[in-house]
Formats: structure tokens, sequence, C-alpha cells
């Protein structure tokens, strides 16, 4: 049996990251972008409210079985509500006040969760093909 090349290895690892997962990654690049070039307020902190509220906890909700889209939306915000308190709660106890240390500390739980996501269903697809 010969080795799958790297580029191979790459594109399955593309494919295992979910639709949700694909959302948070590129909300979040977007919102880094936004932020990095100081972007106007009237821009950023709408932005920034939606992007905290939704994506944070959207990968962790993808996690979730048996939830429809209006289900697991509502989910996702009620996880981004607990992770906002969470980061918060933490960074003010550290006495670290700034939006960015906060937009940080969130980006990396929302691509941490969509990491987690891949492997389960990379796993789930090896544990599936190796039952036939």
């Amino acid at each position: 049996m010969t080795r799958p090349s790297a580029s191979t290895a790459a594109r399955a690892a593309l494919h295992a990251v979910p639709v949700p997962g694909w959302i948070v990654l590129t909300s979040t690049l977007l919102l880094a972008g936004v932020v990095a070039v100081d972007a106007p307020a009237a821009l950023r902190v709408p932005l920034a409210l939606a992007w905290g509220l939704v994506v944070p906890g959207l990968a962790w909700a993808d996690g979730v079985r048996g939830l429809d889209g209006a289900d697991a939306l509502l989910v996702a915000v009620a996880l981004s509500a607990a992770l906002l308190l969470l980061a918060g709660g933490v960074l003010a106890l550290l006495s670290v006040h700034s939006g960015v240390a906060a937009f940080v500390v969130l980006a990396v739980t929302a691509v941490a969760g969509v990491v987690r996501s891949a492997r389960h269903r990379a796993a789930a697809g090896a544990d599936a093909g190796g039952a036939r």
C-alpha cells in the first residue's frame, strides 16, 4: 500500500474541518484584520460584538449531536456568552484590561474548538472506514 502524499493528507485534513469550522476561521481572520488596520469604531464594535456572541462557541456547539440549525445557533450563543464571561473574569483577575487580549483568548478558544471538531470527525471517519 502506498503512503499518501503530503498534499493529499493536507486536503484530507481540510475536508475534515466542518462548515462551522470554516465560518469560525474565516470570521476570526476577518475580525483580526479589522482590528489590525484599526478600522473606525463604528465598524469594529458591531463586528466584534457579533463575533463575540456567536463565533467562540460555534465550533464547540458543532460537537453536540442531534442539533438542527436553530438549536446549534442557540447553543453556540450560550457557549459564547459563557466563554466571554470566563475570559473576562480571568483577564480581570490578571489585571489585563485589553480588548485585544480578550479577542486573542477567545480566538484561540474558538480555533481549539475547530481543531477538536476536525480531529473528532477524522477519527470517526477512520473508524467507519476500518469497520467495513
